[in-house]
């Protein structure tokens, strides 16, 4: 199963510590995002988590990732690893995100 280890860290929301807990796979997807980005993980995850409660963050964080790499045509399968990212390919079911604005 993908992502089914938990791994909880440490991060710092507004100069208040807060632990979050995680797949691993979205930590890994975090890094990769913030590497790209020319940003530490640390950075990126203040960055998205703002104003956020200590009990949201987890879900913002798993929410930034899904949309990330959806709006560049990426989509993470069931079952792959970090390197298995397929480019510009979804399900042939999927309806157009624009649909929904």
């Amino acid at each position: 199963m993908v992502g089914h280890l938990d791994e909880r860290r440490c991060v710092e929301l507004n100069g208040r510590k807060a632990s979050v807990s995680l797949e691993s796979d979205f930590w890994e997807c975090l890094e990769q995002i913030a590497l790209r980005s020319g940003t530490t993980l640390a950075r990126l995850v203040e960055d998205i988590g703002g104003d956020a409660v200590k009990d949201d963050l987890a879900a913002l964080l798993r929410v930034f990732v899904l949309t990330y790499y959806q709006e560049r045509g990426n989509l993470l399968l069931p079952g792959a690893g970090k390197s298995d990212i397929i480019e510009g390919v979804f399900p042939p079911n999927l309806p157009d995100r624009r649909s929904y604005h």
